[in-house]
């Protein structure tokens, strides 16, 4: 009779660790997906969240227009510190101007994942305009044929 325990108890511990293994296989990717999306949504809040920025910095600012850098948005507290420092949950992000003499009217800011793959899958661009895009090529592909991701 005991022997018939050890037994059952055995079965229904292996049952159980195919039970989690199975689950573990089904739900690691998805929230790995999860976190790329909640990565990527991130990445275009923060987007416009230098849009408006550098809008305000050039209302507040005429005679300079739009900045070259992030940092001087943060120093302006106008964006996080975090954003400011160029790098936020899983993505990086670059700021560069379209002109070389003040006040600078054009500017174009980009933003892709640290890790391909990991911590994001598409890149996202805007400049002046205001216009998000996304690509899932490069950046450059983002500025000419990337689909418009938020107004």
């Amino acid at each position: 009779m005991l022997a018939v325990r050890k037994s059952n108890r055995t079965i229904s511990l292996i049952v159980l660790l195919g039970l989690v293994a199975f689950v573990a296989v089904i739900a690691i990717p998805n929230l790995r997906l999860a976190r790329m999306t909640a990565n990527e949504a991130s990445a275009r809040r923060s987007l416009r969240a230098i849009n408006l920025a550098q809008k305000k910095f050039a209302e507040l600012n005429p005679k300079k227009g739009f900045v070259c850098g992030l940092g001087m948005l943060g120093d302006a507290h106008l964006i996080p510190h975090p954003l400011a420092l160029g790098a936020d949950k899983g993505y990086l992000f670059e700021i560069s101007n379209r002109e070389s003499e003040l006040p600078n009217t054009g500017y174009r800011v980009f933003a892709h994942p640290a890790e391909k793959n990991k911590t994001g899958y598409w890149v996202f661009c805007s400049d002046q305009s205001a216009i998000v895009k996304g690509s899932s090529q490069s950046l450059e592909d983002c500025i000419d044929q990337g689909l418009v991701v938020q107004r």
